[in-house]
């Protein structure tokens, strides 16, 4: 019986600390979420200088009349691949949640909505610019953001 209740502690444990990782894993995102987009759009630009520069040597060999490597050939493709997805991915980061917002603006029976969030993770931003698209496409005649104060 001992045997069963120490498995049954252990397992217990164990998953306890599955969840925290997981859940810390999801946190960090959402709290960094700004740091990594912004680290993710640095390093896409120099992917897109070391492509360039290879692809400049690439054009070069075979003005020389060389063979380029079929693997290289390939890396080139993948990184235009890569660098495609990566920035559909980055504008088209905060496009879904701007269209949600304006489809609930355009429900007769919405009157407000409301955007929480923890500090930093852009909701002043997002605002800012749902206000831009709308006031673009004249939707309202007039627009108001109001901002509680820090609780």
């Amino acid at each position: 019986m001992d045997c069963l209740t120490e498995l049954g502690k252990e397992t217990v444990t164990k998953l306890g600390e599955l969840v925290v990782e997981s859940t810390m894993k999801h946190f960090k995102y959402l709290t960094q979420h700004k740091k990594i987009t912004t680290n993710l759009e640095e390093e896409l630009e120099r992917l897109k200088m070391i492509k360039q520069a290879l692809q400049t040597r690439v054009e070069t060999e075979r003005r020389k009349g060389y063979e380029i490597a079929p693997n290289v050939q390939k890396w080139l493709y993948d990184v235009t691949t890569i660098e495609n997805e990566l920035q559909k991915w980055l504008s088209d980061d905060n496009g879904e949640d701007y269209k949600e917002v304006i489809e609930k603006l355009k429900d007769d029976q919405v009157n407000m909505i409301s955007i929480c969030g923890m500090g930093g993770v852009g909701k002043t931003t997002m605002v800012k610019e749902v206000i831009k698209i709308i006031e673009k496409s004249k939707l309202f005649e007039e627009v108001a953001m109001a901002m509680s104060p820090k609780i």
